[in-house]
């Protein structure tokens, strides 16, 4: 194999299965670092061989020959034009750092697209050799026997690390293998599904046959673990889709025996009998009941995880509604849904935030707009044309490989209708759609074996990437890693943030975390000049972040409440009318959020402004009436305007709603409804 081989085929063994537990996000970060690490270096050799080609080639030539291409491929044509609504949607995103390097644990900007644009383009280039099928569905079933060994060791409680987060139901812990979330392992073990049966029924040999229908067996049981409805569906939707495609395939190659239609049959009842029995295998476990009930959510709208689904969709159309041409910004849905979240939301997910609208076509018009809605369209289109194409109209052997991808494809497409991709799913989509296209086109090897001057050019362009877009983020966030494990507002803590804000300094997120723990920092500080000092560094840092991420209401609270504590601790030191228009901004940017309401609140109490801190508490507590902090603040002003009899009535409101674990505030209620009662006994004790 050659090296471009073996990346491709190693991308797509891996991404499913690496993981990495010294970075902020365990899974989906890891993964796109290697993918686009894989990427670049195909791209480095790709644009070795195209300096080679164009040696000697004129312009006029070789715009003809790119027309050509792409007449020949609507298909990558379609790509382009999704990587082009990509680049435009992210010079006019609302926070450009993340459109570019994929906001966090979502990891969806440019440098994903590009990568998985590469994998395509790479895999279709080796379409014309007949090995290229087999070894890339031997690699994706090799990456799911990864992510569902170590899923199997889940589920016997045998996983060799603790998590803290993940994904639950009823107290029981879904099970997420290598991928991060049931729903993703789920969406891996439906797509592949089909090529294992492909793998199966065309080995020659009868003990790698056993062993992918084992691999298919085992994979189905932890499907249904995953508890996953989607992820259900849509293996439901792959078989189906690769059976038919397989029957009309073998149906248009038949001789005629009848005999072999009935044992072809026969087979078939067989394969969706133990298909049935494995997948149905947890109803004997204790995960029976939960299993139940997820079957029966399948249709339920008023299911939980439904509801919160049904308000992604609606902020998502809205998004898309309100910034039709572009939208938000490709990856941008995170910095954008505040905005859009409503306070109903916050009852199903209390302070939830989403970086996906878990819709991939409502996703893609909320950050991409109307071009980049079109482009996707023409993606599924060209894509569905090309599989049925080949499915139709290819030798035998063509015909059955087109259905495998069909199922694999069909199956992709139906999870993303109430999910999205991620590395593991999009890497092995676009593998197999590239085949297809290239299958398609009968593509000739053209091999160039490019001289050094073209190798140096490309690799160097591809080191150059490599540096900017994989190995100063994976510094970056490594470091955070290990300054987050320090407690808030330690020293450890201030100085690994701001190490990583250096590494990356266009990333918004390690300037808004240092914002925070400097200002816990702050308010901790005894001394007059340290605590002035730390507001200082406090205000700094979240300036940088609210520049760098303009549309985040949150931001704009947060540095508003470092200028108020600013002002409060040396109030001639900085002045109140700024912190007051950050705190009208704010507002304006997300009027409805109980976090952004609570910091106005808090910090007009910093400047002494009681009835404006009354206005932002009311407010609050009228949104969300179940939410306790607000009542505290409302008791707050109560004591400070003098009225401890009102002050003690409103703490004891509060002290009996829902805190949401926040505990030191909730002690804070009781030390100042102790201050009330105190109050009230010594103005009775005046008047006697």
């Amino acid at each position: 194999m050659t090296p471009r081989e073996i990346i491709l085929y190693g991308l797509v063994a891996l991404v499913p299965a690496v993981f990495y537990r010294g970075t902020t996000e365990v899974f989906e970060f890891p993964k796109t670092e290697l993918l686009t690490t894989g990427a670049l270096f195909l791209f480095g050799a790709s644009l070795a061989c195209a300096i080679e080609k164009m040696r000697g080639m004129g312009r006029r030539r070789l715009g003809a020959r790119v027309a050509e291409l792409l007449r020949h491929d609507p298909l990558g044509a379609s790509i382009l034009l999704f990587l082009l609504s990509a680049t435009l949607s992210a010079f006019a995103s609302i926070r450009p750092d993340a459109s570019v390097f994929g906001a966090h644990e979502s990891e969806a900007g440019l440098k994903t697209a590009f990568a998985t644009a590469i994998v395509y383009f790479t895999s279709r280039s080796l379409a014309s050799d007949p090995r290229h099928f087999p070894r890339l569905v031997q690699a994706a079933a090799m990456g799911l026997g990864a992510a569902v060994s170590y899923a199997g060791l889940q589920l016997a409680g045998l996983d060799p690390f603790p998590w803290t987060r993940s994904a639950t139901l009823g107290g029981l812990r879904r099970i997420p293998g290598t991928l991060g979330h049931a729903n993703h392992l789920g969406a891996t073990i439906a797509m592949t599904l089909p090529v294992l049966a492909w793998l199966a029924a065309e080995s020659g040999n009868p003990r790698t046959r056993v062993l992918w229908i084992a691999l298919a067996l085992v994979s189905l049981p932890v499907l249904a673990a995953t508890l996953s409805r989607g992820a259900w569906v849509a293996c439901g939707a792959g078989v189906l889709a690769y059976g038919l495609l397989a029957w009309r395939a073998t149906r248009a190659g038949a001789s005629g025996e009848e005999r072999a239609g009935r044992r072809g049959r026969r087979a078939a009842i067989v394969a969706a009998v133990l298909v049935l029995l494995a997948f149905l295998l947890p109803l004997a476990t204790p995960l029976r009941p939960e299993l139940l009930h997820r079957f029966r959510q399948i249709t339920d709208l008023s299911a939980p995880s439904t509801q919160s689904r049904i308000h992604l969709w609606r902020a998502g159309i809205r998004m898309a509604m309100e910034r039709p041409v572009l939208g938000v910004g490709t990856d941008a849905y995170l910095t954008a849904f505040p905005r859009y979240r409503a306070p109903d939301y916050w009852q199903i997910e209390w302070n939830g935030t989403s970086a996906k609208a878990h819709n991939e076509l409502i996703q893609i018009a909320a950050t991409q707009g109307t071009l980049g809605f079109i482009a996707a369209l023409l993606v599924i289109l060209f894509a569905a044309r090309t599989v049925l194409d080949l499915a139709r109209r290819g030798d035998d052997t063509t015909r059955r490989r087109a259905a495998a991808v069909g199922g694999a494809l069909a199956a992709f497409a139906i999870q993303d209708l109430a999910s999205f991709t991620v590395a593991s799913t999009g890497v092995l989509a676009a593998a197999l759609v590239g085949w297809a296209s290239g299958a398609k086109a009968r593509l000739t090897a053209t091999g160039v074996r490019p001289r050094r001057a073209a190798t140096a050019i490309g690799m160097g362009a591809a080191a150059i990437l490599w540096i900017v877009f994989v190995l100063l983020p994976w510094l970056a966030d490594t470091t955070a890693a290990r300054a987050l494990k320090a407690p808030e507002g330690s020293p450890e803590r201030v100085s690994g943030l701001a190490a990583a804000a250096t590494l990356t300094p266009w990333d918004a997120r390690y300037a808004s975390d240092l914002g925070r723990s400097l200002l816990t920092q702050g308010f901790s500080e005894t001394d007059t000049e340290r605590k002035r000092a730390v507001f200082d560094r406090t205000f700094a840092a979240l300036e940088r972040a609210t520049w760098l991420s303009p549309r985040d209401g949150e931001l704009h609270a947060l540095l508003a409440r470092a200028l108020a504590a600013r002002h409060s601790a040396d109030p001639s030191g900085s002045s109140a009318d700024l912190a007051r228009r950050e705190f009208e901004r704010a507002l304006a940017l997300e009027p409805e959020n109980p976090n952004v309401l609570e910091l106005v609140a808090q910090g007009y109490l910093d400047l002494g402004l009681t009835q404006e801190a009354h206005g932002a508490a009311l407010r609050c507590a009228n949104l969300f009436p179940g939410y306790a902090l607000p009542m505290a603040d409302l008791g707050v002003v109560a004591l400070l305007e003098g009225r401890p009899q009102a002050a003690a009535d409103t703490l004891t409101l509060a002290l009996r709603r829902n805190w949401h674990g926040q505990e030191a505030a909730e002690m804070a209620a009781k030390e100042n409804y102790v201050a009330a009662l105190r109050e009230m006994r010594l103005r009775e004790a005046l008047k006697k």
